[in-house]
């Protein structure tokens, strides 16, 4: 329905020759199209498809940038860095995962048809509906890795103490409650599941980052945290995006339903230019060094 022509090389005129370099534009779509949705050919390619490190990565961002906060404040204990890292890494891809799986079974008691590509694999969800793994498979890994999470949490308690926890458990409280009934706040419309995902995997990971590792608390991870909580609700919102007319069918009401294709390319534009606005803004104020 839309038509990108200004992103389409212009046609040659009558009697004009192209000179065409590398593989024909088919050759190369199908060969990225293969890569980013093609079945996984063995169990390895399927947990790579899993981790869905193109968002995922995205998510865990706020967590590494406190954590570089932190140890620039000062010294650090490595074994509290690679504790932090990897449990927040586990709790983001279980609860992803969780996600997809939650979308999933609410797809199937959907009043409306929402129908299933069967050459797409490019998210857990499509390798459920496909049968690449069952939910509960799925459920068994999302569920081992929030232990896993849980267990980092422990040795992060013996390092540092109980305001570990807190910002764990509020965390945690914030990803699980996204998509898991009775409260699924992601369905309900109004930008409440943009604003969980600003606060769940930007604000509240970033600040306790920067206080697991620094043992201290200021504004500096407060404001930081805003640039890559709005970095955290645009990868969330270009997911979105992608599953539009699924959520449409389901009646999740992301803010991405709710505003339209259309414009949600210019709020995404938006969000980008308050991204670099807000990090140049916080450097120039001499809170961050200039080579931020």
């Amino acid at each position: 329905e839309h038509h990108f022509a200004s992103t389409q090389p212009l046609k040659p005129l009558p009697g004009q020759t192209v000179e065409v370099t590398g593989a024909a534009p088919e050759v190369a779509d199908k060969r990225l199209q293969e890569w980013l949705y093609g079945a996984p050919t063995s169990e390895g390619a399927l947990l790579w498809r899993l981790l869905h490190l193109r968002v995922v990565l995205g998510l865990w961002m706020p967590t590494l940038a406190g954590t570089v906060l932190g140890w620039h404040s000062g010294a650090v204990d490595p074994l509290t860095v690679v504790l932090l890292l990897v449990g927040n890494f586990c709790m983001i891809l279980g609860i992803n995962l969780i996600n997809d799986e939650r979308d999933y079974q609410y797809s199937l008691k959907s009043n409306n048809d929402v129908k299933f590509i069967p050459e797409l694999f490019a998210t857990p969800y499509h390798l459920l509906a496909a049968g690449q793994i069952t939910a509960a498979q799925l459920n068994r890994l999302s569920y081992g890795l929030l232990l896993a999470s849980a267990l980092a949490q422990i040795g992060l308690y013996l390092q540092v103490g109980w305001p570990v926890f807190f910002f764990y458990a509020i965390t945690l409280l914030y990803l699980y409650t996204y998509n898991t009934p009775p409260i699924r706040y992601s369905y309900r419309g109004w930008g409440i599941g943009e604003l969980g995902v600003l606060l769940g995997y930007g604000i509240f990971p970033l600040v306790g980052s920067y206080f697991i590792v620094s043992q201290s608390i200021s504004w500096l991870p407060v404001l930081v945290s805003l640039p890559f909580g709005l970095l955290t609700v645009l990868s969330i919102f270009t997911h979105n995006l992608l599953h539009y007319r699924r959520d449409w069918l389901m009646r999740k009401r992301t803010l991405v339903v709710t505003l339209g294709p259309l414009r949600t390319f210019d709020v995404s534009a938006l969000l980008t230019i308050l991204i670099y606005a807000a990090l140049l803004a916080i450097a120039s104020l001499a809170h961050l060094p200039l080579s931020t």
